[in-house]
């Protein structure tokens, strides 16, 4: 039996194959005419796949990338059938839509621990909501990049390198909290733009080991706490 991801890649790769068999016999003229109707129609009605992959995708709980799609095909449509620009208002809307899923998501309760070992953190997350607890013995530091979504980094039970720790943070539309451990200093400068850095940590009396926070937020949060 088909698994579903396996119809969709299946049906994608169709569509794809589809699409340069009109490409190929327009080019090298093999019945002109019919390739001429079939490709006059699928430049009108092409925004037709991505309406259909923004819904599937909506209806599978990916309601963020899906909406983006969906906007984005109504929007298509609009500018080949009806001659409107919709683009002169799509990025308000999808400003919205994006605050507005921000706002609504539920946050998920499961938890993603790194393994002890890991002493340097890469995490790249797009429109996700993720908890994720690092607990390595010789944290080094790492980079967290983030696109739409939401982050909450538990560092209380890690061990700074002796060397220090270093931990960049860049987001865009996100909301991002790290609890940071008691048994090191910390140091953070952060720029923001229509967003806050904000640091909420007790005096320290540590000098080292040091764990620097730096980064950037746009149109979101970054909180550092204990």
């Amino acid at each position: 039996m088909i698994k579903e991801k396996d119809q969709n890649r299946y049906l994608f790769g169709f569509v794809v194959v589809l699409i340069g068999v009109f490409l190929f016999i327009k080019q090298v003229g093999i019945i002109s005419p019919l390739a001429d109707n079939l490709w006059t129609l699928f430049i009108k009605f092409w925004p037709l796949l991505l309406l259909f992959l923004g819904i599937e995708l909506y209806i599978s709980n990916n309601r963020i990338t899906g909406g983006i799609i969906l906007l984005l095909s109504v929007s298509f449509l609009f500018n080949t059938l009806l001659d409107f620009n919709f683009f002169s208002v799509l990025w308000p809307i999808l400003i919205i839509g994006i605050g507005v899923s921000l706002l609504f998501k539920e946050e998920r309760k499961e938890e993603k621990k790194v393994k002890d070992d890991t002493s340097y953190l890469s995490q790249t997350l797009l429109f996700k909501d993720e908890n994720l607890k690092v607990d390595s013995q010789n944290f080094k530091g790492g980079r967290l990049d983030m696109f739409v979504g939401s982050l909450k980094l538990d560092l209380r039970e890690a061990k700074v390198s002796k060397g220090g720790a270093k931990l960049n943070i860049n987001a865009v539309f996100a909301n991002v909290k790290v609890l940071v451990p008691k048994e090191c200093r910390v140091k953070s400068k952060g720029s923001s733009v229509i967003g806050d850095w904000t640091i909420n940590l007790n005096e320290r009396e540590r000098e080292e080991p040091v764990l620097n926070i730096n980064g950037n937020i746009l149109f979101g949060e970054v909180k550092i706490e204990e």
